[in-house]
């Protein structure tokens, strides 16, 4: 089985309003599946995972044809993956699969969550998939408590995850904006964006976002504003690597800094770059690598509107 693309939709798209993992895979295996190929796959995910038994009674155990054989392998996949994800509390709702023409090639589309687990869980229900499908032992609590562990660290917390829960109820679509608890409701001029228990019709969210530059840098640039080219570092050499791809001159600051602290500008050379790192790395949380932009600098302070 390869993995020929894999993508994470985060709004709306062509499968659901929600995310999805869309998984385009090739179906190869080194013999034809036959009917009691199929029928071990079945019986080991039922055994190994008894919630899984509704969703593989509708799963084709026909040999009559290799892409039906192939088609059942790829929606096991796909059940098994959704499976995962409920058992380490990040839980999707459906999936579907379908052969797109031309080849071996199965579009697997399951919904999720949080993309890193997900992704996670997928690549744990291939290992789970092939290994009843070649009648191998598999310790299936060990897979599971690895994926709890990917959980543990992205998921939401339980305040931000029940206003989720909520808004999900009402077919309000959700949307999480970065690693932390930070989400958006709906979409377009409608939208909502929650932070933790505190909502934009405070300041505090405002204010969030503005502590942190990444962020604050990837929110501007989605809606049109021009931003200047860079990313994160995450050591001197990668900074300097940073500074390549984008071309010097560059500053080197802290993701969350203030007052200046920590801000190096028009840097050229690579020992530059990487000792500017050191430096800002000592005032924030993460340093940013960007284009140095030329010009006069203005700052705007707003006050009640």
């Amino acid at each position: 089985m390869i993995v020929r693309s894999s993508s994470a939709l985060a709004g709306p798209n062509v499968w659901a309003n929600s995310p999805v993992l869309e998984v385009l895979i090739e179906l190869a295996p080194k013999r034809n599946l036959a009917r009691a190929d199929l029928q071990r796959l079945v019986e080991r995910l039922g055994q190994w995972l008894p919630e899984l038994r509704p969703s593989l009674s509708d799963l084709s155990v026909s040999d009559s044809t290799v892409e039906i054989a192939l088609g059942t392998l790829g929606r096991a996949i796909a059940a098994t993956c959704l499976e995962m994800q409920k058992r380490v509390s990040a839980p999707a709702s459906w999936t579907w699969a379908c052969r797109p023409r031309g080849g071996r090639l199965f579009a697997l589309a399951i919904s999720y969550e949080e993309e890193s687990v997900a992704r996670s869980a997928f690549s744990t229900a291939c290992d789970v998939c092939l290994a009843a499908l070649d009648d191998r032992a598999i310790d299936i609590e060990r897979l599971i408590g690895t994926l709890r562990d990917v959980a543990d660290r992205v998921c939401l917390g339980p305040s931000t995850r029940a206003i989720v829960r909520a808004a999900q109820a009402r077919g309000i679509p959700v949307r999480r904006l970065n690693n932390g608890s930070f989400v958006q409701l709906g979409h377009g001029v409608e939208q909502r964006r929650v932070r933790t228990a505190e909502t934009d019709r405070t300041g505090a969210v405002a204010e969030e976002i503005a502590s942190d530059k990444e962020l604050t840098k990837r929110m501007l640039g989605a809606i049109g504003v021009p931003v200047p080219e860079g990313r994160l570092a995450t050591d001197p050499a990668d900074a300097w690597s940073a500074a390549e791809e984008i071309g010097v001159p560059v500053v080197v600051k802290p993701r969350d800094g203030n007052h200046g602290r920590g801000v190096f500008t028009a840097l050229m050379t690579r020992e530059q770059v990487e000792a500017a790192f050191v430096h800002a790395s000592e005032e924030g949380d993460g340093v940013l690598v960007e284009r140095f932009a030329l010009g006069a600098e203005h700052r705007l302070l707003v006050v009640d509107g």
